[in-house]
């Protein structure tokens, strides 16, 4: 490639810069989106792990233990199904 025919390198860098700007723009709403998912699954889980671990300190026998376990595996399902845009 003859070397007028390459782009001057203050074009190449305002073109990355602006590609950086179009991204970060882009992720704005997909992380709001993602922090609010997330926060839901969090407070899911504090409460699983709040209501088996007062009933394990006390001495309590976990009778809904398979309950628990489907609900904190679903829960992993779903954290792990969250896309997450770089940003």
């Amino acid at each position: 490639m003859p070397r007028q025919n390459l782009p001057a390198k203050s074009r190449v860098a305002w073109n990355v810069a602006f590609h950086q700007i179009l991204l970060a723009r882009a992720a704005a709403d997909i992380l709001t989106d993602y922090t609010r998912q997330m926060a839901e699954l969090i407070q899911r889980t504090e409460k699983i792990f709040r209501t088996f671990s007062e009933k394990w300190i006390r001495g309590k026998s976990i009778t809904n233990a398979d309950i628990l376990d489907g609900e904190v595996n679903e829960i992993i399902g779903e954290v792990n199904a969250l896309a997450y845009a770089a940003p």
